[in-house]
């Protein structure tokens, strides 16, 4: 039997990750599904045998996700799967590795819908994109990104917070980086999802080796999916594409800029993460974001007394990024006024 297509998207909460799998999932020969957060959890990766009876669990037994997201446990019972947690436990008792568990789990939704490929859109993949990549021969990622200041003012208007909503991008972004230069890698522009769609699309299934379907771009819901629109988003997901940016406030976006400019990766991070770009010049150098200069007040004390309460927070829940955590304030003199807007 020929092995389904196995593709993850990740990156950025907030840079149209969302639209881009069910835009996706309109495909003839695609399944896309609910976020499991099944690909973000290190230890399936690294010795399934020993950690796959931890998948059906929550607090304190589940598994934490690798990366900034505080998430324990997984989401695998979904109307459109098919599953429940007594099959899936089945199926976990015969799974000799991590690959074999997940070509089982993706197997029922795939003959449901005459599917010949999956697509699994969680943000926090991208932490184990290369892990993926390493994992799953023929496996192929799609980073999702978008213009930082955009992201960070979409995150915050999801009540993220301005050093929650930061630090997502900033660590996000760079843990996608881990693997730039590999051919399983496509890099998706939101602005180019939603200003040229039919030709986006029509890269990506180039990417995946399929043929553009029109129907993609057709306001559909495949799974009958009851929530396609989250009360921030001022789009729902399953409707047409279409360019929507907000305007920023000028006190917003000075406070987005020094939050972007004071906050870089922190030697804990780069070690706990294996993250190679600390800062989002550099992030956004590579990414081929413009430049420009804000002027923006200096919220340094402000946004260090949230890393304190941030990083008690998760010490107190028992995360690996509260003991190191992965952002620090950049050090005088380090700051440059131009970065991408």
């Amino acid at each position: 039997m020929t092995k389904p297509q196995r593709i993850l998207i990740g990156g950025s909460s907030g840079t149209g990750s969302s639209l881009l799998k069910n835009l996706l999932s309109r495909h003839s020969r695609i399944f896309a599904g609910s976020e499991t957060w099944l690909f973000t959890k290190k230890e399936l990766y690294e010795n399934f045998i020993r950690f796959k009876y931890r998948i059906p669990f929550r607090f304190p037994l589940g598994l934490k996700s690798h990366s900034y997201h505080l998430y324990n446990g997984m989401d695998l019972v979904h109307a459109e799967f098919g599953w429940n947690w007594k099959e899936i436990k089945g199926i976990l008792k015969n799974a000799r590795d991590f690959p074999q568990f997940v070509d089982s789990y993706f197997e029922r939704p795939l003959e449901r819908y005459d599917n010949d490929i999956w697509i699994e859109k969680t943000p926090a993949n991208a932490f184990l994109f290369k892990e993926f990549l390493d994992g799953f021969p023929g496996g192929k990622v799609i980073m999702m990104v978008r213009n930082p200041y955009q992201t960070i003012y979409s995150l915050i208007s999801r009540n993220f917070g301005l050093l929650r909503s930061t630090a997502t991008y900033l660590l996000n972004t760079s843990a996608c980086l881990r693997v730039i230069g590999e051919d399983n890698l496509l890099i998706c522009k939101y602005e180019d999802l939603t200003e040229f769609p039919e030709r986006t699309l029509s890269r990506i299934c180039s990417f995946l080796q399929i043929e553009y379907e029109e129907q993609m771009l057709e306001p559909t819901n495949p799974y009958r999916l009851k929530v396609t629109r989250l009360p921030s988003w001022r789009y729902d997901e399953m409707s047409e594409v279409g360019r929507i940016e907000r305007t920023i406030a000028d006190e917003v976006l000075g406070s987005i800029h020094s939050s972007l400019r004071a906050l870089q990766v922190s030697d804990a991070g780069q070690r706990c993460f294996g993250l190679t770009q600390r800062n989002i010049t550099k992030i956004m150098k590579i990414l081929n974001y413009p430049e420009r200069e804000i002027e923006a007040p200096d919220l340094s004390g402000l946004l260090q007394n949230q890393v304190i309460k941030d990083r008690f927070s998760r010490i107190l829940r028992g995360y690996n990024s509260g003991f190191q955590y992965p952002v620090e304030l950049r050090k005088p003199g380090s700051d440059a006024k131009k970065l991408a807007v």
